[in-house]
């Protein structure tokens, strides 16, 4: 599609789309004998182009996703059935925020409150838990659950999806089913 508009736009000039003349020893560009030249501009441009977007989409989701998976274990209908093991490299973000030296030990105390309830008393979302977090008993937890609370529930799911499923998977299904933008 970019091509063919590319093409039809230097047509209108009377120019022509070619590729570079192929040499036997080439250092600055490159030398790839293509038939012809979408071919050409596919191989040394856009491959090149969506393997630079995905390698950055799976740096700046992958990067996170520790921290993610650490903030949504707070939730209490998650922490409370599955043996949550606290790792605190995994809050190293809220460095500044936190009290280290209680953090683990009020997780812990969070964790045996709500796995004392029955299902249907724990609350399912970040802003559920907030307002059932006593400020004076759970201040770090607070913290962080102000930090993973404040998104919409549309941006949940959407984490929440980047967190269940593998990177690589998600963001190549993604990139082919993409529609194709029309100027």
């Amino acid at each position: 599609m970019i091509f063919n508009t590319a093409q039809d736009l230097l047509r209108a000039v009377d120019e022509e789309i070619t590729v570079p003349r192929i040499v036997s020893r080439q250092k600055h560009r490159a030398n790839i004998n293509a038939g012809d030249p979408e071919t050409y501009l596919r191989i040394t441009i856009m491959i090149p182009q969506l393997d630079d977007f995905i390698g950055q989409l799976e740096s700046r989701f992958t990067t996170h996703k520790s921290t993610l998976t650490s903030l949504y274990s707070l939730i209490p209908s998650v922490c409370s059935k599955n043996k949550c093991d606290f790792k605190e490299d995994h809050f190293e973000l809220y460095q500044k925020l936190l009290d280290w030296g209680s953090l683990e030990v009020e997780f812990q105390v969070w964790q045996t409150k709500w796995q004392q309830l029955p299902g249907s008393d724990r609350p399912t979302c970040a802003l559920e838990a907030l307002g059932e977090c006593n400020k004076d008993l759970f201040p770090n937890i607070q913290k962080l659950l102000k930090k993973f609370g404040y998104t919409t529930s549309y941006d949940f799911y959407f984490l929440k999806d980047i967190l269940d499923s593998e990177m690589s998977e998600n963001v190549s299904s993604k990139v082919e089913t993409a529609p194709a933008r029309k100027d």
